[in-house]
């Protein structure tokens, strides 16, 4: 017998579902195509990583929108902003200095371009800039405020408190400008003028307001009339932390040493500067207070030492000893903090 032969059309698959199967695999196992990201997808992207604190992903995604869109002025801001956060104050002027080039009219350019300057302790060159911004938004509380905070810094008291009258004639509610006037007060020693401010700027922001409670508390002190009990239920009631190591000193709870002490105790070489700056600050405070003058200036001066220069207990000691150097004045100029 003849063996039957299969149709054509039946034996056609043998041969073909095997290339296809391996055809099928090849196509799954395939990466497929990326999508193009376009130089606003990239700054979206490098804003999500700085807000996880990702700066190196961020900057290097700036950096690649930049590349494909080199007049993109929000993503020299964006790296602007980034690069102050890592404390890269030069980086941050040279990137906010892009941005102005392609959008010379946006003020928050300005404004953080002098922020950033005043970081770097250019004062003079801060106040420039934010004398632009307030020429583009004469309203800016934000850059009034940052003026005042530069002028105080360079001695211009009368030009600062000018700054901080016009930023609350704006916005009463704005608390930062009643506690940046309290400290110019406090400093400028009119200790009478601080204390009220001191009081508006915790009813307004009552969260983080610890040392202007500690300020207030100071000044009553040294006014003849202290109001202990007051600081005290604050600090008893604040979480642990290191306000409150502080507080608990100001209410004799724990002593100069131990502030010292513990103002040393961490692993961190930047936050053991400044605990430090203020411990030595609120010892020497309370030694002048209580007429221990050649402690309370050594004290001062070793507050001044940490070079934590930004802080408001730096900026107080140098009044301090200036005050101590001149006492018959009523007055004194600052130079720090």
């Amino acid at each position: 017998m003849v063996p039957m032969q299969l149709p054509h059309a039946l034996r056609w698959p043998s041969l073909v579902l095997p290339l296809l199967a391996v055809f099928l695999l090849a196509a799954c196992n395939r990466t497929p195509p990326q999508p193009v990201l376009t130089a606003e997808d990239l700054v979206a992207r490098a804003d999500t990583k700085a807000d996880g604190k990702d700066y190196a992903g961020a900057i290097a995604d700036y950096n690649a929108a930049i590349a494909l869109q080199p007049d993109y002025a929000l993503a020299y801001y964006d790296l602007a902003v980034t690069q102050y956060e890592k404390n890269d104050f030069s980086g941050a002027i040279d990137s906010f200095s892009k941005a102005i080039a392609h959008d010379p009219q946006n003020p928050d350019a300005y404004l953080n371009r002098g922020v950033a300057k005043f970081e770097l302790q250019d004062y003079p060159a801060a106040i420039v800039d934010y004398n632009a911004a307030l020429a583009i938004n004469p309203d800016d509380t934000a850059a009034i405020y940052s003026r005042a905070l530069a002028q105080r810094r360079e001695g211009d008291f009368d030009a600062a408190f000018a700054d901080y009258d016009h930023a609350i004639a704006l916005d009463p509610n704005y608390w930062r400008a009643y506690n940046g006037r309290a400290t110019a007060h406090n400093a400028h020693g009119d200790f009478e003028l601080a204390i009220p401010d001191y009081d508006m700027r915790i009813k307004l922001a009552p969260e983080g307001s610890e040392y202007a409670w500690f300020q207030r508390t100071l000044l009553l002190r040294r006014l003849g009339r202290p109001d202990e009990d007051a600081l005290k239920a604050q600090v008893l009631a604040w979480p642990e932390g290191w306000p409150k190591t502080v507080g608990l000193f100001l209410i004799d709870r724990i002593g100069p040493d131990e502030l010292l002490r513990l103002a040393a105790d961490t692993k961190d070489p930047q936050a053991k500067n400044e605990q430090l700056c203020e411990a030595n600050y609120y010892v020497g405070i309370t030694d002048l207070l209580a007429g221990r003058k050649d402690e309370a200036k050594a004290k001062f001066t070793a507050c001044i030492a940490t070079d934590v220069y930004q802080f408001l207990e730096s900026l107080l000691s140098h009044s301090e000893l200036a005050r101590m150097q001149t006492p018959t004045a009523g007055t004194a100029t600052a130079h720090g903090g």
